[in-house]
């Protein structure tokens, strides 16, 4: 089957049609009812007049009879007056009868008259009625132009549509296409990256596992060199130990070497101050007490620290001045 694509306008236009042309006939019908009703209006009128005619013309026709009657009201009259086989009265029934076929001509004409007049309006309702029929026509006709333009308008349209729907068609297919092949290119980048992270994971732990190993192998030879180090640190502070206590024992004696030889000296200058003071300083005197207090300074130089250092500076430079006295005496204050 064909595929119209103006079915819907057509479907559509076909019930317009369809409508204008049921409110026409109903529209006829409407103006046909009603002319009917005004005809048979004016046949019910004709009717009456049929009728009334008729009773005026029964009428006329009795009171013929009843004037032309011989043993009537006017014959008598005229019997009476001596007229009743004259000339008079047979002129008399003439002119009674002529009244009477006047009459009746007149009331026919009338109703003859009164009838066309009705036949008239019927005749007017019928033109009006087709007048009508011809307005409503003439409408009908506009209407249907106006459908027609209307028609042309929505088809116009539909091939608008259709086009920017075909476009629209068109550019959502490409869009589509174009999709599918950035959707391809994307899944084909994410394997990629995919694949590109799993190898770093797995170089990654490769050098982690290495680097597990390799602290494994450090903390190893730290614990050996600590161990070691540790054993040397024994050993270093056993001999250190055992040298201090030399030292120490070394230094007890050196102490009380010095302390002796510090009485002995200190006798013998006691001993040649004495003698000084009877006899004056000579240079034999002055060579022995410079003797003596180098004896005095090697001593003391045993003595470690910086106190003792400080000492045997200041007594050398008392010496190197030729103040041997007061040096003397310094070593005596400061031992």
């Amino acid at each position: 089957m064909e595929n119209n694509q103006y079915a819907d306008i057509d479907k559509l236009i076909a019930n317009q049609n369809s409508l204008l042309e049921q409110q026409q006939a109903q529209q006829n019908d409407i103006l046909n009812q009603q002319m009917q009703m005004q005809i048979d209006q004016i046949n019910r009128n004709k009717t009456e007049i049929d009728q009334n005619v008729n009773k005026t013309n029964s009428g006329l026709y009795a009171d013929y009879k009843k004037a032309t009657n011989r043993y009537g009201a006017n014959a008598e009259n005229l019997f009476t007056q001596g007229l009743g086989n004259s000339g008079f009265a047979e002129s008399t029934q003439t002119n009674l009868y002529n009244t009477y076929q006047k009459n009746i001509t007149d009331t026919n004409n009338t109703a003859m008259k009164l009838k066309a007049e009705f036949d008239n309006q019927i005749a007017d309702a019928m033109k009006n009625r087709d007048l009508q029929q011809a307005q409503f026509a003439l409408q009908l006709y506009q209407q249907k132009m106006n459908l027609l333009t209307q028609e042309y308008d929505l088809k116009n349209n539909k091939e608008e549509q259709l086009y920017n729907r075909g476009i629209d068609e068109r550019n959502y297919n490409y869009q589509l296409s174009r999709d599918k092949v950035a959707d391809t290119q994307w899944e084909k980048e994410y394997q990629r990256a995919l694949k590109e992270a799993e190898l770093a994971e797995l170089w990654r732990q490769k050098n982690y596992d290495y680097q597990v190993g390799r602290d494994a192998v450090t903390d190893s030879q730290w614990n050996q060199q600590f161990d070691y180090q540790k054993s040397r640190d024994a050993v270093t502070d056993n001999q250190w130990n055992q040298q201090f206590n030399y030292q120490k024992s070394r230094d007890a004696i050196a102490d009380n070497q010095w302390e002796r030889e510090y009485a002995l000296s200190s006798q013998k200058v006691a001993n040649q101050s004495s003698k000084a003071n009877t006899s004056k300083t000579s240079n034999t005197s002055n060579t022995i007490n410079t003797a003596d207090l180098s004896n005095l300074n090697a001593t003391k130089s045993q003595k470690k620290g910086w106190e003792a250092i400080k000492t045997d500076a200041a007594v050398a430079y008392l010496i190197k001045q030729g103040k041997e006295e007061e040096a003397y005496q310094y070593l005596l204050e400061h031992s």
